[in-house]
């Protein structure tokens, strides 16, 4: 798995990841990013094995106007469709998660769906909270380094803050890591 955080707010949701794909420990690619934005108001992303992820983005990208369910239910089938299915570089079990985040229903949210061998697990975190995915290879949380730079002032989170803050926990876990690069994809989309 790689290094994406999103960060949830009353007001907006902020997304970064580093541009590094790996197959195991070895870089295959050092530019990739691992998250869409869909009509401005929805991110679509994914950590781990990234043949699910290409095969949903496929499907998004052939619908205009796709609704947050509607994006939400490609994203269960295409899990679905490839729970047990064994990588072809490395002939393990695939290990991988897709996310949504948008505001509905009138709150900020991360849906995610991670799916490891047979096993499907789904998730919906709402605001204010940071959702991390850390790499494999890293024996720590970032996300602790996130929520310790954040200011939150009058209950509102600063923009600036807290994209410094996921710059700052990205960098440091590139520095450890062997899955993670200093490549920076981010953005943000609002209420």
């Amino acid at each position: 798995m790689s290094f994406l955080n999103f960060i949830i707010t009353d007001d907006f949701i902020s997304v970064i990841c580093d541009g590094q794909l790996s197959i195991g420990d070895v870089a295959v690619e050092n530019n990739y990013k691992k998250f869409i934005v869909y009509q401005n108001k929805y991110i679509f992303a994914s950590t781990g094995h990234n043949t699910p992820w290409e095969y949903a983005k496929k499907e998004i990208e052939k619908i205009d106007n796709l609704n947050f369910d509607e994006l939400k239910q490609i994203i269960q089938q295409t899990a679905k469709s490839f729970k047990g299915s064994l990588t072809k570089e490395t002939e393990h079990n695939a290990e991988f998660s897709l996310y949504l985040s948008a505001f509905h229903e009138g709150k900020s949210q991360v849906f995610r769906i991670y799916v490891n061998g047979n096993n499907l697990q789904e998730d919906i975190f709402y605001a204010p909270q940071s959702v991390v995915s850390n790499p494999s290879d890293i024996n720590f949380d970032a996300g602790a380094i996130i929520s310790e730079n954040i200011k939150v002032t009058n209950n509102r989170y600063m923009l600036s803050n807290v994209i410094s803050s996921q710059k700052k926990a990205l960098n440091f876990v590139a520095d450890i890591s062997n899955t993670v690069n200093h490549i920076v994809f981010h953005k943000v989309i609002r209420k």
